[in-house]
């Protein structure tokens, strides 16, 4: 399988896709790195070994066309077809996705409400908090929320970061 390792992202040149770099995995081993320049073209991928280029082409061939949710006119859905090019843009960015919410919640204790418009969470800085720790600001926020009427809702800090990840993305 393919993987990403050592991403470097340069948001102010990303314009028309993502500008970056990376070490590119295969089975778990450093087989080359990508880079795309972040200014609508292609990411390319540097191979160190011409065999497991051919390895994982050959694999990338054998999977399934991506289904996206854009309609085409004749009211299938479009798709297109697999690309460890188009494989490594999605693991990029799902990198930065979880380096982004690691960040967060070391800052903040997030709050999933299903009540909330998708993509929608509550959010409180600890800083703002120093006295107390997270059980704490848990148990007074759970109180809060009690008392306004508002019930459920899951503390995204309290998962296993794998499971408050899926919470996030599919917000």
């Amino acid at each position: 399988m393919i993987e990403v390792k050592n991403v470097k992202h340069s948001q102010f040149a990303s314009e028309e896709t993502m500008c970056f770099q990376c070490s590119v995995y295969w089975d778990g081993k450093k087989a080359g790195f990508a880079k795309n320049s972040g200014t609508g073209g292609e990411t390319y991928i540097y191979w160190d070994d011409r065999e497991v280029e051919k390895t994982a082409t050959e694999w990338a061939e054998k999977q399934p066309k991506i289904v996206t949710d854009i309609k085409e006119s004749d009211g299938s859905m479009f798709s297109y077809p697999y690309s460890l090019e188009s494989a490594i843009d999605v693991l990029v960015e799902e990198f930065l996705e979880k380096r982004d919410l690691r960040k967060l919640l070391r800052k903040d204790l997030v709050l999933h409400d299903p009540d909330l418009p998708s993509g929608d969470f509550y959010h409180w800085q600890f800083k703002k908090y120093p006295q107390m720790n997270l059980g704490e600001l848990k148990a007074a926020i759970r109180r809060g929320r009690t008392k306004s009427g508002k019930k459920g809702g899951v503390f995204l800090n309290s998962l296993p970061f794998d499971e408050a990840f899926k919470i996030w993305g599919a917000a």
